[in-house]
């Protein structure tokens, strides 16, 4: 039983926290909502709660977990986040704080995905680091290498230096289907096994939700609890930050694909030659150990058919999703499939022939010691191959579809920026299967986050997510800064009403409001756009224009990268869209203006959003008020968040979607109170976000 003295002690005013951290902030609500998470574990109960900017809420549930460890030496919690930042926070600087402030040593442990991981192996087996001993130890392989010797976690985000030329972080990351395992020469200095040894002796594991809900679906295709280990070690007791995420985080994962890209990977694993002195592929030595002399042709024969054959299907896709972006399919669009299935249920043929003749191949071969590696990589294939053949079968077999969503996405990938299309089956919804596979199994849920609340309550999240379906607790927590004194909110009266229809006339009408704006505040902006269209149109516009350097979000650079760039040149703009709504911090000048030019409604032609609107207007509700305006407020809550990150933040929030004109008493309630000057004339904008930040 975690007790509100034990807590007290903590994080109170002159608490142990208090007394160890310097610069030290008292934070109100912190102690308060540490207390509700302490009842949620102490009467196996959910919790939901919404903590404002500064609330400090890490520490209020990390509290409770370090105590619960202490006093429960047999359980385990499990902290999952949506985003590597917040993990390696809490795991380099929050727990340890935390255990040193109270004079604590429990066991902890981090869990990323495997791809985040070094491989030493693949590292110094590179042509680049051949010759270690010779290196120039100021060359990027050099450093990379140095690195590779000192560091303790092997996270390949922490490498701060340049990747040397011509090598991506892919060739050196942790793979499963190339791992040697306990045959690699340095299993012993693994970073990804270590990993997973230390977090089966830890009792706070921290780890994301993609990890989270991976683990989840294992255990229920197994049909096993929680008191064994999948991906995850056992566990009973759970905290999910940013648990905004929840809903498009599980729906991703539970979201099965199949692209012409999807099977020439899995191909070349099998055929690109590789293996052994004589320079075989791996279907080649693994016929070679079998009995089996015809074994290759067959499956080759299999492969390279289905690769034609793919290759005609990736045709048929794109001229029927002619430009990047997603198309939802529907019975109306049966007869204008026709080609399409045809096409489909041959390449699953061939592609399943190559299955059943791998694994025949795998069963009659005798892997001796040292071999193991090419039966490993093999099966992986061929597992792979297996799911291509049910999405496949599933998505072309029309009479059979079912409730989810089925849909093409066009999108360019890689440095050259090519086209992949891929078919897609996703869930309708994901709150029936998170509630069956991991809510109802857990002595303790809590769910956090700094925006949950809509109209001042918690039911669209909690049906979202499937956690109406347990008792919670709820609590909501203000943010401690003085949004009042420390935040201009501007809303344009010049603003276009904005519509799909318009956005070419909307850009040209918004582009001098937001270089006025950005000039009024001397740069350090950040300009949120809902589409990368619209973000781009702008940026050439004002780029070159603006006396201040500006940055794009682009997909061949980082989200670090570039929010380190933008931080470091406090007068720079950075425009960006998507996850820059969320999750990145630039405290003190760096941000002083944050523009929203469009409110973030989802997109109506977005196919899962579309699918579940297209069933609530058919029950006779209004998909509008049920999902597409709690969808935005939450969104828009995440980006008006980006300003006030400290107690001595200041700065100017300017909105421009005129519609936001339209349902302004309805949004502002949705927002903390900030300065908001009711009668504002457009050419009194600049003079307001100048006399307010100067």
């Amino acid at each position: 039983m975690i007790e509100d003295i034990q807590l007290e002690d903590i994080l109170s005013p002159g608490g142990m926290l208090n007394r160890a951290v310097s610069r030290y902030e008292e934070r109100p609500g912190q102690l308060e909502m540490a207390k509700m998470i302490a009842q949620c574990y102490n009467s196996s109960k959910a919790g939901i709660f919404e903590a404002g900017t500064g609330i400090g809420k890490s520490f209020a549930y990390l509290s409770v977990a370090l105590l619960n460890a202490l006093e429960n030496p047999d359980e385990r919690s499990v902290i999952a986040t949506s985003t590597i930042t917040l993990q390696k926070q809490l795991f380099d600087h929050d727990i340890p704080a935390l255990e040193e402030a109270c004079g604590m040593i429990v066991p902890y442990a981090l869990m990323l995905g495997r791809s985040n991981y070094l491989c030493l192996r693949r590292l110094y087996e590179n042509s680049a680091f051949a010759d270690l001993f010779s290196m120039d130890q100021k060359s990027a392989e050099g450093q990379l290498a140095t690195w590779a010797a000192t560091t303790e976690t092997g996270v390949l985000d922490d490498y701060k230096g340049d990747m040397p030329s011509g090598l991506l972080r892919s060739d050196i990351s942790s793979d499963f289907d190339l791992c040697l395992s306990g045959r690699c020469p340095y299993f012993n200095r693994c970073f990804f096994y270590r990993s997973k040894r230390l977090a089966e002796s830890a009792k706070i594991i921290v780890t994301n939700h993609h990890l989270l809900f991976t683990d989840s679906r294992q255990r229920l295709e197994s049909g096993e609890g929680y008191d064994e280990r999948f991906v995850l070690p056992s566990y009973s007791r759970l905290v999910i930050d940013e648990c905004h995420n929840i809903d498009r985080n599980a729906t991703s994962l539970f979201t099965r694909s199949f692209s012409y890209r999807d099977l020439a990977f899995q191909m070349r694993k099998i055929l690109r030659v590789k293996y052994g002195s004589e320079k075989q592929s791996l279907l080649e030595a693994v016929c070679l150990l079998s009995n089996d002399t015809d074994a290759y042709n067959r499956i080759n024969t299999s492969l390279q058919n289905a690769s034609r054959i793919a290759e005609r299907l990736n045709q048929i896709m794109l001229s029927i999703l002619q430009r990047p972006g997603e198309l939802r399919l529907t019975s109306r669009s049966f007869p204008a499939l026709q080609e399409f299935s045809e096409v489909a249920m041959a390449l699953a043929e061939e592609i399943k022939q190559a299955v059943i003749s791998g694994n025949m191949l795998l069963e009659r071969t005798p892997f001796a010691e040292g071999e193991e590696q090419k039966h490993k990589t093999m099966q992986s294939a061929m597992d792979h191959l297996a799911a291509f053949v049910d999405v496949i079968r599933d998505f072309a077999t029309f009479s059979l579809w079912t409730d989810d969503v089925y849909f093409l996405s066009r999108r360019r990938l890689g440095r050259n920026q090519q086209d992949n299309v891929s078919i897609n089956i996703a869930p309708l919804e994901v709150a029936s299967t998170l509630s069956e596979a991991l809510f109802s199994q857990m002595d303790t849920v809590v769910c956090c986050s700094a925006t949950l609340k809509v109209d001042n309550e918690f039911s669209y999240f909690r049906k979202q997510v499937g956690l109406d379906r347990r008792e919670s607790l709820t609590g909501f927590y203000e943010s401690p800064f003085d949004f009042k004194s420390n935040l201009l909110l501007l809303l344009s009266q010049d603003a276009p009403m904005y519509s799909n229809a318009t956005e070419k006339e909307y850009v040209e009408k918004i582009v001098p409001l937001i270089s006025a704006a950005i000039e009024a505040s001397g740069g350090g902006a950040l300009v949120l756009f809902t589409s990368n269209q619209m973000m781009n149109a702008c940026f050439e516009r004002l780029n070159g224009s603006l006396p201040f350097r500006c940055l794009i979000q682009m997909p061949d650079v980082s989200r670090s990268v570039l929010l380190k760039e933008f931080k470091d040149d406090k007068d720079s703009v950075l425009f960006a869209t998507q996850s820059f709504w969320e999750g990145i911090d630039a405290p003190g000048d760096t941000l002083r203006l944050v523009i929203i030019t469009k409110l973030p409604f989802p997109q109506l032609n977005e196919p899962i959003f579309a699918a579940r609107s297209e069933k609530i207007e058919k029950e006779g509700r209004s998909s509008f008020r049920e999902i597409s305006m709690p969808e935005m407020i939450m969104k828009l809550k995440q980006g008006f968040g980006r300003l006030l990150r400290s107690q001595d933040d200041r700065g100017v929030v300017y909105m421009l979607d005129g519609r936001m004109n339209k349902w302004r008493e309805y949004i502002l309630n949705q927002l903390p109170r900030s300065f908001f000057p009711e009668e504002l004339m457009e050419e009194s904008v600049s003079r307001h976000i100048e006399n307010f930040l100067y």
